[in-house]
């Protein structure tokens, strides 16, 4: 009966410790919202990594993320251009492609260009990643460059970039990256100072809720060439995966990184 006891108090204790990491950290280890003026004080000291949500061409949040993962931009493709290699992302600016870039559809981890192409329609949401810079990039530079292209959904625009005190003026306060500006006095910011979440992370987001095949950082099953996946992994993968195919080395959301 003692030992029941003892071991029911660690229980409860591990069940404790554990949910306030969970509610310290958050899912996804951003930040809560910041304003204009807490960003600028994140910046001021040196570059620093951001995620920014755009609503209808509007700045809704800002967080600072954690430097572990690439640069991405997310949302809705206005248009693309097979010839040019080139993507729309609606209120982001426009996706380079080539030789150099993995594409992912909602089924095929690996899949070639052509089957991207037929899947990445106007109003199709997707997700463009390439590497960090070792230096944040230009604010009148619009060159995104996409090592990795994804069909992905979700319900907002979302960029994930490294900027410094040359992206920010004060008056008015607002973010230039990759050659466009963001009004931040629209940043929305709850009265406790934590983020203003709305109706939640859409479901496969690379930081919580369900993932589709491939995803590397939410849960679920991943497809074959996935390695950060859970699950056993199969000879040739790099970080343990769902069921993922010999070699692979970049899992992804809806197949992630």
């Amino acid at each position: 009966m003692a030992m029941r006891k003892l071991m029911g108090v660690v229980v409860v204790s591990m069940g404790a410790v554990v949910g306030g990491c969970a509610d310290d950290a958050g899912v996804s280890g951003t930040s809560a919202a910041l304003s204009a003026t807490e960003l600028e004080a994140e910046v001021a000291s040196g570059p620093s990594e951001i995620e920014l949500q755009v609503v209808d061409g509007v700045a809704r949040e800002v967080h600072t993320r954690p430097s572990d993962h690439d640069e991405r931009l997310e949302g809705f493709v206005v248009a693309v251009d097979a010839e040019l290699g080139t993507v729309a992302i609606a209120d982001l600016g426009v996706v380079s492609f080539g030789a150099g870039t993995r594409f992912r559809t909602a089924t095929e981890s690996h899949a070639s260009r052509a089957a991207w192409l037929a899947e990445a329609q106007p109003g199709t949401f997707i997700r463009a990643s390439r590497a960090t810079p070792s230096a944040p990039q230009a604010p009148d530079d619009a060159a995104f460059f996409a090592t990795d292209l994804r069909i992905d959904h979700g319900d907002r625009a979302k960029l994930e970039l490294t900027i410094d005190r040359d992206n920010l003026l004060t008056s008015p306060p607002s973010l230039l990256v990759l050659g466009r500006s963001f009004d931040l006095s629209t940043l929305q910011v709850s009265d406790d100072g934590t983020a203003d979440q709305g109706s939640g992370d859409e479901s496969g987001d690379d930081h919580g809720g369900e993932a589709e095949p491939g995803d590397d950082h939410g849960g679920g099953e991943a497809e074959p060439g996935d390695d950060h996946g859970g699950g056993e992994a199969e000879p040739g993968d790099d970080h343990g995966g769902g069921a993922n195919e010999a070699g692979d080395d970049h899992g992804g959301h809806g197949q992630d990184d």
